[in-house]
């Protein structure tokens, strides 16, 4: 049974986001929080979502059960590809895998700092005490890049999805107004040892989950991979 947890956030997001399920953990487990590459206060670097699956990577030194929020729980995925003996498990929440030309269009309309700034300001303005008031529109527009990439040649192909072969849960909020259940469902039938579950009435966005929700999905793929 894996003792050491990693936690991933999601796109336009750092590692503040997990810091109440890192809380909720750090009692029983050795909990580690990454922060991707470009998501830092004032870090807007450029990245990819290879380079993301990288880092996850290079974070396997010991046995570790990964959670894996949004864009966190596709990294994941990507590095299980790699089949790193020391990934035991994922749990994936709130994680999109439709990335078809269509779909990332959608998305990408939503990705205009422009539009954010005047029809969203509060929005804008979460995303300026996140990367800085500088930085938070260099950081939507590489979020946006990244998802271009996505649609394009990044997405998780046939070849990685055989390839993974530890169990993986993938969570979807019933009142997840980002990512479809059909999506979700299709990706856990796509893996051999992928399990779809729903969370009643939890949205997309992480700050507004339980974290002792979150905790128990956790615990409930610690439990599985402990038989």
């Amino acid at each position: 049974m894996p003792h050491h947890i990693l936690l991933l956030h999601g796109a336009l997001g750092n590692g503040a986001q997990l810091e109440p399920l890192k809380e909720k953990l750090e009692s029983e487990y050795s909990v580690e929080v990454l922060e991707f590459e470009g998501h830092g206060y004032m870090n807007s670097k450029p990245f990819d979502m290879e380079i993301l699956r990288d880092q996850v990577l290079s974070k396997l030194s010991k046995p570790t059960l990964v959670f894996g929020y949004s864009m966190g729980g596709y990294a994941a995925l990507k590095a299980a590809a790699h089949k790193p003996k020391n990934l035991k498990g994922i749990v994936c929440y709130g994680t999109k895998f439709d990335w078809s030309i269509d779909s990332t269009q959608q998305e990408l309309k939503m990705l205009n700092p422009e539009m954010v700034q005047e029809k969203v300001p509060q929005f804008a303005k979460l995303l300026s005490g996140r990367f800085g008031a500088t930085s938070w529109q260099d950081q939507m527009n590489n979020t946006a890049q990244m998802m271009g990439k996505l649609s394009l040649d990044h997405q998780l192909k046939e070849t990685e999805l055989e390839a993974i072969d530890i169990p993986v849960h993938i969570y979807r909020g019933t009142m997840d107004k980002m990512v479809g259940r059909a999506e979700s469902l299709d990706m856990a039938q796509k893996i051999k040892n992928a399990k779809f579950l729903e969370l009643e009435a939890c949205p997309h966005p992480i700050e507004k989950v339980d974290s002792s929700v979150l905790q128990y999905t956790i615990e409930s793929l610690n439990e599985v991979i402990a038989e």
